[in-house]
C-alpha cells in the first residue's frame, strides 16, 4: 500500500501540537491552584517567569479592594496590585466589567483557566475554518503553541488573550445575515475591546477600510455594509472615551520609577531601539556601536521596503484573494469567506498598528495568527511558484522568532552577545519584512469583490487534499 508523503508531516506535526497542548494545560492548572505547585508551570520561560498570571492579578486586585477607581485614575490613590507595582495596568473598563460581574481577587486562577481555554477554543475554531491540509494546520498549530508570544501571554494572563478571543467573536458576528445581532454584537464587543486596552482600533479602522469596498458582493449577501462599519465606529468611539484616564494621564505598571530604555528581548515594534542601543555600547563600545545603530537603522528601513515590494512584485495578494473567493463559492451564503476575511483584517491590523506606534511586547504577535494559518494553506497549482514561497517565508518569519525566543529563554547561560545578535536579526530584518508585507497583502484584500462584482466568474475552489 502506498503511502501519503503527507502521512509522516501530520504525524509530526500532530506530535508536536500534541505535546505542546500537554505542557500549555498542565502548566495552566498548576498556575490556577493556590499551593506550592504553583511556581512549578511553564519552566521553559526562566528568566521571563513573573508571579503566577501577574498582569490579571493587577485587574482581580484593583477591581476586588474596593478603591474609588476616578481618585486611582487620578494619581491620588496607590492601587492594590499584590505584587507592589505602581501605576496603570489597564484602562478602566476591565476593572468596571470585573466589578459588575463581581469578579473576586480569590478567582484569579480560574478565570484564568477559563480565559486560556476560550483562547485555545477560538484558535481551534478559526483553524478548523480555514483548515485544508490537516498535516499543515496541526504542524502550524503546535509551533505557535510552543512560540514565545503565546507562553508568555498565558504566563502572565495579559488581557490580550480576552481581546484575541472577542475580536474573533466579533468576526463571526458579523458575518451573520441578521443585522440585529450584527449590530448588538459589534457596538457591545467594540466598546468592550477598545476600553479595555485601546488598541484593537487599529484593527476595527483596517476591518472597516479594508471591507467597505466589499459591502453587497453577491446576491444581497453582505461583508460589512455602512451600518455595520458606523456601529463599530461609534463603539471605537465609546470605548477611546471609557479610555480617557489612560490616555490622558496614567502611568505604566512598573516596580521602579527610574526611566528604563524602551524595549527588550520581548518586544519588537518600531518604537523599541533604546535597549539594543545600551547593550551594543556595554558590548563594544561607544564608537563601534554608533556605527553598528547607523547600520542597523538602514537595515531596518531596507527590509520594511524589500518586504512590501517583494508581497507586490509577487502579487502574493492574488493567492490570498483566490483562497478566500474559493471559499466563497463553495457555499451559497459564503459565511465562512466573510468570517476568514473579517479576522484576517482586524487581528492584522491591530498586530500593525501596534508594530508602527508601540514597542509592541512579543505576545501581541498572536494577533498573526489568522493570517499565518490562511499563508500555510494558500497555494496555486500551475502558478508562480515564487508566491508561494514568499508565503512560507512569511509563515516562517511569523514563527521562528517565537521559537528562538522560548529557546534562549530555557537557556539562561546564552552570552549577551548571542542575545543581542538575535535581537538584531529579529528586529531589523524578520519584523519589518513580516510588518511591510502584511501591510502590502492588506493592501490587496480588497480585490477580492471585483470578479463578484463585476459578474466574471469566480475562481475555481481548489479541492480539498484527499489525505485528510
Amino acid at each position: 500500500m502506498q503511502v501519503s508523503p503527507r502521512r509522516p508531516l501530520r504525524w509530526l506535526g500532530i506530535l508536536i501540537l500534541g505535546s505542546g497542548l500537554i505542557y500549555t494545560v498542565s502548566s495552566l492548572l498548576l498556575y490556577s491552584t493556590d499551593g506550592p505547585w504553583r511556581q512549578v508551570g511553564f519552566p521553559l520561560l526562566g528568566p521571563w517567569r513573573m508571579p503566577t498570571f501577574a498582569d490579571l492579578r493587577w485587574v482581580t486586585a484593583t477591581s476586588d479592594c474596593g478603591i474609588d477607581l476616578n481618585a486611582f485614575y487620578a494619581g491620588k490613590l496607590v492601587g492594590c496590585d499584590a505584587f507592589g507595582r505602581k501605576g496603570v495596568g489597564y484602562p478602566p473598563m476591565a476593572l468596571w466589567l470585573f466589578r459588575l460581574l463581581g469578579i473576586k481577587a480569590a478567582w484569579t486562577g480560574i478565570i484564568g483557566l477559563i480565559t486560556a481555554m476560550g483562547f485555545l477554543a477560538s484558535t481551534a475554531f478559526y483553524l478548523l475554518k480555514i483548515n485544508r491540509n490537516t498535516a499543515v494546520s496541526a504542524l502550524v498549530a503546535g509551533l505557535l503553541i510552543w512560540g514565545f508570544p503565546i507562553q508568555l501571554c498565558f504566563e502572565r494572563m495579559n488581557i490580550d488573550i480576552l481581546i484575541y478571543s472577542l475580536i474573533i467573536l466579533n468576526c463571526g458576528l458579523l458575518s451573520l445575515r441578521s443585522a440585529f445581532l450584527r449590530g448588538l454584537g459589534s457596538l457591545a464587543l467594540s466598546i468592550a475591546t477598545v476600553g479595555m486596552k485601546i488598541y484593537p482600533v487599529f484593527g476595527y479602522f483596517c476591518l472597516i477600510l479594508l471591507a467597505a469596498p466589499l459591502a453587497r458582493v453577491r446576491d444581497g449577501i453582505f461583508r460589512i455594509n455602512r451600518i455595520d462599519g458606523l456601529i463599530i465606529l461609534a463603539g471605537c468611539a465609546v470605548g477611546l472615551i471609557s479610555a480617557a484616564p489612560v490616555l490622558t494621564g496614567g502611568s505604566s505598571l512598573s516596580t521602579s520609577s527610574l526611566p528604563a530604555a524602551e524595549g527588550g528581548i520581548g518586544s519588537h515594534g518600531l518604537l523599541a531601539f533604546g535597549f539594543i542601543n545600551a547593550d551594543l555600547v556595554q558590548l563594544y563600545g561607544l564608537q563601534p556601536a554608533r556605527a553598528l545603530v547607523r547600520l542597523n537603522f538602514m537595515l531596518k528601513i531596507s527590509s520594511l521596503i524589500a518586504g512590501f515590494w517583494l508581497t507586490i512584485a509577487l502579487d502574493l495578494g492574488a493567492t490570498l484573494r483566490r483562497y478566500i473567493a474559493g471559499l466563497d463559492a463553495q457555499e451559497p451564503n459564503g459565511r465562512r469567506a466573510r468570517f476568514i476575511l473579517n479576522t484576517i483584517s482586524s487581528m492584522t491590523g491591530i498586530w500593525l498598528g501596534c508594530y508602527l506606534f508601540t514597542i509592541s511586547y512579543d505576545y501581541r504577535l498572536i494577533f498573526l495568527i489568522p493570517m499565518i494559518g490562511v499563508l500555510a494553506q494558500c497555494r496555486q497549482p500551475g502558478g508562480n511558484p515564487w508566491q508561494r514561497r514568499w508565503g512560507l517565508c512569511l509563515v516562517a518569519m511569523g514563527l521562528i522568532p517565537g521559537l528562538s525566543t522560548m529557546l534562549l529563554s530555557a537557556l539562561p547561560a546564552t552570552s549577551p552577545s548571542l542575545r543581542t545578535t538575535h535581537e538584531i536579526i529579529v528586529e531589523f530584518m524578520m519584523m519589518p519584512l513580516l510588518a511591510s508585507s502584511a501591510a502590502a497583502l492588506l493592501s490587496q484584500l480588497p480585490g477580492l469583490a471585483w470578479p463578484l462584482r463585476t459578474g466574471r466568474p469566480a475562481p475555481v475552489p481548489i479541492p480539498p487534499d484527499p489525505d485528510r
